[in-house]
């Protein structure tokens, strides 16, 4: 499935922290409440530990942040460290 609208990619900011943060706790607490695994500060220290704003990308469709991206440069090609998309936007293909 791929999305209806146009997707871009906008290079994130140190200011989009807490709300990167906040998109990452939102995307991963049902799956994790399942699993009786769910801690939001947990989740909020683990991505703002590592966060480096020159490898995050926000993932927005028609002028609205739907998710985001960490892609890291390894020997021999990319590591895609993280890819989150927010709740209402699941299902849509964005992550395809």
């Amino acid at each position: 499935m791929t999305p209806k609208n146009s997707v871009s990619f906008v290079s994130a900011q140190r200011t989009d922290a807490d709300a990167l943060a906040s998109l990452r706790v939102a995307a991963m607490r049902e799956s994790l409440e399942h699993l009786g695994r769910f801690d939001e500060k947990r989740a909020r220290d683990r991505l703002l530990s590592a966060f480096d704003p020159h490898l995050t990308h926000w993932v927005v469709s028609e002028e609205a942040r739907v998710g985001f991206f960490v892609l890291k440069t390894i020997e021999g090609g990319y590591l895609l460290d993280h890819l989150y998309v927010a709740p209402p936007s699941q299902k849509s293909g964005f992550g395809a």
